[in-house]
């Protein structure tokens, strides 16, 4: 038997990215064509069910069309279950669609309701969802609280990422789970389209600003035309080099959806030595360096806007 396992898929959710109207606009309605895409790859892989777990949908705000339109999805994919155990309050929502669906079966965590067929059983209580594969005399648990399976590492994976940091610490995407009478596998696969990734780049002092942005571009480019990347620049920078963190974003933005970087690189002072030069730029670098009240961060910052200012004239 094979399941399609997903959990959180946060539909109609606000994006988080400072977009534009256009932007916006195509990001929700990608929202929509991926979970399209999910029933249509259940279909594909010869999946009998789908259950999905968690949050159906991201907004508090959820209009009845929108709700409809998700429930035709489902019912037009009449090779598969769908199966819910979402909140009570997604659970709802789905529920209060103009059409139910055939194929949609809602377990209300506050119920403890089931559904079974002749292949499976799907029933829980208040700690466990609990999956049972019948031809195969074999029985998958999943955990509410942590959505792990039969108490392994193996999680039921969120559909993408709800922002950046969110994107450094899980893996996202939807898992085909195959049960046998012998063993259950589970094969995670990732959902990348208009998903968050977070990215981190070292630079190194001999590296001028040309160097960085070619070097940037080669990394942010490996990543799929419709990611939403940050791009965070760490180590250290030699004190002339310029770090325009708008100027980098928007030479970055033709190869990815949207972009933003932030700058947390280091000034490097090692072999730097004021004392013998009397320009007014190492004056100012001197005054920096003995400020206590300046974090290393702040200081760098400091030191770098300032020598650009005294350099080229003006502030950047």
């Amino acid at each position: 038997m094979k399941l399609l396992l997903c959990r959180d898929m946060r539909l109609g959710a606000i994006c988080t990215a400072n977009l534009n109207a256009e932007k916006a606009q195509a990001w929700n309605i990608a929202r929509y064509r991926k979970f399209e895409h999910l029933l249509h790859t259940a279909t594909k892989d010869d999946v009998g069910y789908v259950i999905l777990f968690g949050r159906l949908f991201g907004s508090k705000l959820v209009s009845g069309e929108y709700i409809d339109a998700i429930s035709n999805l489902i019912s037009g994919e009449t090779n598969i279950q769908v199966i819910t155990c979402l909140t009570e309050e997604d659970s709802h929502r789905i529920a209060s669609a103009s059409n139910t669906p055939k194929n949609l079966h809602v377990l209300w965590p506050s119920s403890g309701g089931q559904y079974e067929d002749e292949k499976i059983c799907v029933s829980q209580d208040e700690e466990e969802i609990y999956i049972e594969a019948k031809a195969e005399k074999n029985r998958m648990t999943v955990n509410r609280e942590n959505y792990r399976i039969n108490g392994s590492a193996d999680r039921v994976p969120s559909f993408e990422p709800c922002g950046y940091e969110d994107a450094a610490k899980d893996t996202f995407g939807y898992m085909i789970t195959r049960i046998t009478e012998k063993e259950i596998r589970n094969d995670l696969r990732p959902e990348t389209t208009y998903a968050f990734r977070f990215l981190k780049m070292t630079i190194t002092p001999n590296e001028t600003e040309s160097e960085i942005i070619g070097r940037a571009g080669k990394l942010v480019s490996a990543n799929d035309t419709d990611t939403f990347v940050r791009l965070v620049l760490n180590g250290t920078t030699g004190i002339g080099v310029e770090i325009d963190t708008r100027r980098i974003s928007n030479e970055l933005m033709q190869y990815v959806f949207f972009i933003e970087v932030l700058d947390e690189s280091r000034i490097d002072l090692s072999d730097y030595k004021p004392d013998t030069d009397i320009s007014l730029a190492n004056e100012f670098v001197r005054l920096a360096m003995n400020d206590l009240t300046l974090s290393e961060a702040d200081r760098s910052t400091v030191i770098r806007n300032g020598w650009n200012a005294l350099s080229n004239g003006e502030e950047k």
